[in-house]
Formats: C-alpha cells, sequence, structure tokens
C-alpha cells in the first residue's frame, strides 16, 4: 500500500519491562521468606513478563500498529488482527456537515 504508516513498540520501553519484571522477581524471592505466598506469587507473576521484555527488545517487528485507507492492522508476537474502516477515504478528506447551521 502507497498510504501506509506503521508504529513500532520502542525499545527503551521494552527494556524497562524487562528491568522491572527482574526487579519485582527479586523482590519476590526475598519475599518468599516472611509471606510465602506473595513471595510466590509474586515472582510467578512477574516472572512472565521476562520472556515478554525480551520477546519486545529482540524482535523489533513484534508489536506494531499499521495504518492505511482500507483501515488499521494491530500485531503483536501473539496474533494479528486486520480491522477495515467503514467510511473509505475518510483519511484524505473531510466529509461535509449534514447539519443545519442555527438560526
Amino acid at each position: 500500500m502507497a498510504d501506509e504508516l506503521t508504529f513500532t513498540a520502542s525499545r527503551s520501553k521494552a527494556a524497562f519491562v524487562l528491568l522491572a519484571s527482574i526487579a519485582f522477581v527479586a523482590i519476590g524471592y526475598f519475599m518468599r521468606l516472611e509471606k510465602p505466598f506473595i513471595g510466590w506469587a509474586c515472582m510467578i507473576f512477574f516472572g512472565l513478563g521476562i520472556p515478554v521484555g525480551l520477546i519486545m527488545l529482540f524482535s523489533p517487528n513484534s508489536t506494531y500498529l499499521r495504518l492505511d485507507t482500507d483501515g488499521f492492522e494491530m500485531g503483536s508476537f501473539v496474533k494479528k488482527t486486520r480491522m477495515k474502516s467503514r467510511w473509505p477515504g475518510c483519511v484524505h478528506r473531510r466529509r461535509p456537515s449534514r447539519r443545519r447551521p442555527a438560526n
């Protein structure tokens, strides 16, 4: 498509997700000595963020938003979703208003 605009996820945000996940897993590790359930729950929940952060960091096109005249497409490392717009051509021209002017 000629009229296409693509937005990708930033690597700095992916690095932040990765570092925050590692930090919270470490906090959960030390927390499990006093409160075992909360510590393990913290390690498991934030441990899931580590592979997500790695995928986002090392696969630059894993998450994107692509806009074109036919609609938009959202892509993640799990699935792609394509939506077509109901009003073709609305990107290039503005439709006249059908409202009557107020008296």
